[in-house]
């Protein structure tokens, strides 16, 4: 059950009542009864402050910003009251100005500082790691004529001092042990070979007193002495021996001859040219350079005939000795520039113009060798086992002749390699100026060269050392 509540004395009735019981006050229904009155108000409440504003220092100001649709306008809204509180962000300080940077002349001298010790660590590493040639003989010696045994394994080459005069030592020096020793005494000549190598590597033969002896490298056995002569050389087979005889009567001077190593025998050649430098073992031929007619030719030792293997193109170029009234092809050439056997003795090496060329005996394989490279040694000319690359000596730019030739009595002349068939080539410099006389190794990849220390005019002798590089 429920009471209903006098709206003015607040006294229960009966739900049935209409008069307040108490204060007779009419009861009426809930839906007309009126909400009670508020309460009062709290002491020292006042209105609700407006939300913070955000003051903004000039130091910064930002761009504007559209209003979201819907939203009120910023700039609309009313400032706050006066002494309402207000919220403000920190000042910022204005940034301060970026220090001027170094000048352009002081940022260079900073780059050029900090790169420079790098550069020159590298070329200091570069030249350390650099192969650098290695000592063969040396000392107060004249160590020269330097031959490569077939496997390239060892390196004989004559030792000189000046008390033997006319006299040397064979020594032969060892690749694996870094070292040499002296095998044998030889005459000390100059108009051939010392010796040569047999091909088995074994044997060395050599000529001591006028007397052509074979020499075992290995110590087995004595040396062996064979018949009078010099300037000897292994056919290919190694069972004949080709040197220089002396001519039989009528005939004087010297003759090729043909030793049977096995017999002994002496067989003498007919076909023996003037110049007894320029033979090919495998070919028994001798070149016949006849600088008048500028013909290259070959005659057969065994039975002297002579046969034309190309006739050369006027020569151009340091080699020439011409007075102007001379016609080309009376030229005179120089010693340098006269045709020589390649280091194989396969192909002929001859000057044709201004270029080196390599043609077969029998006048086929014609090959330019090198194009257009001046002051080349056509006698030092030498191309590699692959054949790609073309070994020689050629006179250093600028340098005066006369003045070497009388000062050190070396000729100023350099190693230079270059790709067959080019002219670009490029000097093999280390720490040798001068590297004139010099032998490839069979496989290529070494060169053993003569440096001339000193020269002792009045004595007519020479102070040279044997170095070896890499290619």
């Amino acid at each position: 059950m429920e009471f209903a509540a006098c709206p003015r004395c607040g006294t229960f009735n009966s739900p049935a009542a209409k008069v307040c019981t108490s204060c007779k006050a009419p009861l009426a229904d809930e839906a007309s009864v009126p909400p009670p009155p508020p309460p009062p108000p709290r002491i020292g409440a006042g209105p609700k402050p407006p939300p913070p504003r955000i003051v903004v220092t000039p130091s910064y100001s930002p761009p504007p910003m559209a209003a979201a649709p819907g939203s009120p306008n910023p700039s609309e809204v009313p400032p706050p009251r006066r002494g309402a509180p207000t919220a403000s962000l920190p000042r910022v300080p204005a940034s301060r100005p970026m220090a001027p940077g170094p000048p352009p002349r002081r940022l260079w001298r900073r780059v050029i500082l900090g790169v420079l010790p790098l550069v020159v660590a590298a070329v200091g590493l570069f030249y350390w790691l650099r192969p650098r040639p290695v000592l063969v003989a040396g000392g107060d010696v004249f160590a020269h004529a330097p031959e490569w045994s077939p496997d390239g394994g060892r390196i004989a080459f004559a030792l000189a001092t000046a008390s033997n005069a006319g006299k040397a030592e064979l020594a032969v020096y060892d690749m694996a042990a870094r070292s040499h020793k002296v095998v044998a005494k030889i005459d000390q000549r100059r108009d051939g070979p010392l010796f040569a190598w047999s091909p088995d590597g074994r044997y060395l033969a050599c000529a001591v007193d006028g007397m052509l002896s074979l020499v075992d490298t290995t110590g087995a056995s004595a040396a062996r002495s064979l018949a009078r002569g010099s300037g000897p050389r292994f056919e290919s087979d190694g069972a004949m021996l080709l040197a220089q005889c002396a001519a039989e009567p009528p005939d004087v001077g010297q003759s090729y001859c043909r030793i049977d190593l096995s017999t002994g025998s002496v067989e003498m050649l007919p076909g023996s040219p003037m110049f007894l430098m320029t033979v090919s073992v495998p070919h028994l031929m001798a070149l016949d350079h006849r600088e008048d007619k500028l013909e290259v030719g070959i005659v057969d030792l065994s039975s002297a005939e002579r046969r034309l293997v190309v006739r050369a193109s006027p020569p151009s170029g340091p080699w020439v000795k011409r007075l102007p009234s001379e016609p080309p092809w009376s030229a005179s050439w120089d010693i340098h520039a006269r045709p020589g056997w390649s280091a194989d003795q396969s192909r002929i090496l001859y000057a044709s113009g201004a270029d080196i060329r390599a043609i077969a005996p029998d006048g086929t394989q014609d090959e330019i060798v090198l194009n257009g490279v001046p002051d080349v040694h056509l006698s030092t000319v030498t191309i590699s086992p692959d054949g790609k690359r073309v070994f020689f000596a050629a006179d250093v730019p600028g340098a005066d002749a006369a003045t070497s030739m009388a000062m050190t009595g070396e000729l100023p002349a350099d190693l230079y390699v270059a790709d067959t068939g080019t002219g670009r080539a490029r000097r093999c410099a280390n720490r040798h100026a001068c590297k004139l006389r010099f032998r490839l190794s069979p496989n290529g990849r070494y060169i053993v060269y003569e440096h001339l220390r000193r020269h002792e005019v009045a004595d007519s002798f020479f102070w040279s050392e044997l170095w070896m590089m890499k290619t």
